[in-house]
C-alpha cells in the first residue's frame, strides 16, 4: 500500500491521471489484502470467548481514528495544499513498513 501511495502525489494533468488511477487501485488492493490477512489472523489467534471483545476493540480504535485523520488531513491540506499533503501522506506511509522490516518481526515464522 505505501508504494502505491507514493504514486498519488505524482499525478498532475492528463498523463498523471493514469498514475493516480494506478496508485489508487494498487492502494485499494493492498488495503483489501491487508484487511483479510489481519482479520483472519486475529480470528484464529484469539480464543473464542474473547473474540467479540477483541473485534469490538479493534473496530472502536480503527473507526475512532477516522475523525482525527480527517482533521489532520484537512489541516495539512489547508496549510500546505493538496499535492504537498498527499506527498506527506506518502512519506509517512513508508515509515510503518520500514520499522517492521528493520525489526525482528521480519524474521518471525510463527506468529502465535
Amino acid at each position: 500500500a505505501p508504494c502505491c501511495a507514493v504514486l498519488l502525489p505524482l499525478s498532475g494533468h492528463a498523463a498523471g491521471l493514469a498514475v493516480f488511477a494506478l496508485g489508487n487501485a494498487g492502494f485499494a488492493a493492498a488495503v483489501v489484502v491487508t484487511s483479510i490477512v489481519t482479520r483472519t489472523y486475529r480470528q484464529t489467534a484469539t480464543p473464542p470467548e474473547l473474540l467479540p471483545r477483541v473485534m469490538a476493540t479493534v473496530r472502536f480504535i480503527s473507526w475512532g481514528a477516522i475523525p482525527f485523520g480527517a482533521l489532520a488531513a484537512g489541516t495539512a491540506a489547508a496549510l500546505c495544499g493538496n499535492r504537498a499533503s498527499l506527498a506527506l501522506l506518502a512519506v509517512l506511509s513508508l515509515i510503518s513498513p520500514a520499522v517492521l522490516l528493520a525489526s525482528p518481526v521480519r524474521r518471525m515464522r510463527d506468529l502465535a
